[in-house]
């Protein structure tokens, strides 16, 4: 017996996911995710109500960034927010930092390869690299994407004349 799939996948989760939105005053992902900058996916969705998923909300912001030209940016905010995932007592604190840091890249990697479409690999591991280089001090957590550290790794690693 197959189990019956997530209500957040039911119908048209898309005007859905808009519908919430425009219930708290956004017309965007983007102006949604900019109102509250320092919230993960999950804190987001929480926020939309039991029939939005974090996914999908990953997803709305990767499509207008795709349209507007502002992938990078999209990219940067989203490391921002699975770092405090990932690591919410901070980075290198704890016996399974390491471990729970490259959980978070991953997880980042792949929401970015998923949904940026046609970005390299190699740029995305560029930037945790310039991220790890940098060195940020143990118990940091990006306050949003414009935070030092993750503007800085963002410019070693995914320069922003290189942005998609």
């Amino acid at each position: 017996m197959t189990p019956n799939p997530s209500p957040v996948w039911k119908g048209d989760w898309f005007a859905r996911a808009y519908g919430a939105l425009r219930r708290l005053g956004f017309e965007t992902a983007s102006d949604f995710l900019n109102a509250h900058p320092s919230e993960t996916y999950h804190e987001l969705a929480e926020r939309l109500g039991s029939d939005i998923a974090p996914v999908q909300i990953q997803h709305l912001q990767f499509l207008e960034a795709k349209e507007s030209g502002r992938v990078r940016a999209a990219a940067m905010d989203g490391l921002a927010r699975k770092l405090r995932e990932h690591i919410p007592e901070g980075w290198a604190k704890g016996s399974t930092a390491k471990s729970k840091a490259m959980d978070a890249y991953a997880h980042w990697a792949g929401m970015v390869e998923t949904r940026g479409k046609n970005i390299e690999a190699g740029r995305l591991l560029a930037v945790w690299r310039a991220l790890e280089r940098i060195g940020p001090p143990e118990g940091w957590l990006p306050s949003d994407a414009r935070d030092d550290i993750l503007v800085r790794a963002f410019a070693e690693g995914w320069p922003p004349e290189h942005a998609e």
